[in-house]
């Protein structure tokens, strides 16, 4: 016996109609299995399955860009994330980042910082420039 408890895109397929399904079984286990993804159906279903129903418990397909971060960066979060810093064993494995790393990085967090806040200016302008009826660019 068993419970699907999710439908979602399988990563790398476009087709709506191809997903993972995540299945828990009556001992409590959890798995997920391939439907149609990659060519191949891991489970037979048993009885009609509603497409339209199926397709309902999938996601949208979202148009914001996922974020990518290094490899590099995603290893730095781990280990910061597990306090890492206190491993004496790392330092001797130049795990560490020194000091002009750190700069780097703080650095570059500011100046994403000062990117987002320009984007949200210039769209908030914008806003006002196409609501604003004409105000003359808020003389004083």
């Amino acid at each position: 016996k068993y419970v699907v408890v999710e439908l979602r895109a399988w990563r790398g397929e476009e087709d709506r109609r191809k997903y993972g399904a995540r299945v828990r079984w009556d001992h409590g286990g959890v798995n997920t299995y391939r439907w149609g993804a990659e060519g191949a159906f891991d489970l037979e279903v048993v009885g009609a399955i509603d497409e339209d129903l199926a397709r309902a418990y999938r996601p949208e397909k979202t148009t914001t860009p996922a974020c990518k971060a290094s490899d590099r960066d995603a290893l730095r979060a781990i280990y910061d994330g597990c306090g890492g810093d206190r491993w004496p064993a790392a330092a001797a494995r130049g795990w560490r980042e020194d000091a002009r790393e750190r700069e780097r990085g703080r650095e570059a967090a500011a100046r994403e910082r000062e990117r987002v806040v320009r984007e949200a200016w210039e769209r908030e302008r914008a806003e006002v420039l196409r609501g604003g009826g004409g105000g003359g660019g808020g003389g004083g």
